[in-house]
């Protein structure tokens, strides 16, 4: 599906901003759970989502041959996810969102906290890992 080696995907991976992380996480659980999703839904449902810059996400995963969609009006049903992606991304968002977390206090944590967007991802997909 892509031409990315190995390398390049965990090059890629370590410059990316949570956001795009959180985009292709939708995509894997998506993917995981064939489960088509709308970003407007998206974004009405996780707490710290943003529609234009996910989609933007979204449509380079493509280009770059990451992922692979159907799309019937607003409604995008994953395809495909790269093989070597589909092994580390889980791990990559969760150890980013609890390393982001820890030391924070507990109020800021119940506001900003990336754990929690993970499990909100997670329990939209109806994915069953939790961190």
């Amino acid at each position: 599906m892509n031409n990315l080696n190995e390398n390049q995907i965990n090059n890629f991976l370590s410059r990316a901003s949570f956001s795009g992380l959180k985009m292709l996480y939708i995509s894997y659980c998506a993917y995981k759970t064939k489960k088509a999703f709308k970003i407007m839904d998206l974004k009405k449902t996780l707490s710290s989502f943003n529609d234009n810059y996910s989609y933007g996400w979204h449509i380079a995963s493509i280009c770059m041959g990451l992922v692979d969609h159907e799309s019937n009006e607003d409604i995008i049903n994953i395809t495909e996810f790269d093989d070597y992606l589909a092994k580390i991304i889980e791990s990559t968002i969760k150890k980013g969102a609890k390393d982001y977390d820890s030391g924070k206090d507990v109020a800021w944590v119940a506001k900003f906290s990336r754990v929690k967007d993970i499990v909100e991802i997670e329990n939209y997909f109806g994915y069953s890992p939790t961190i």
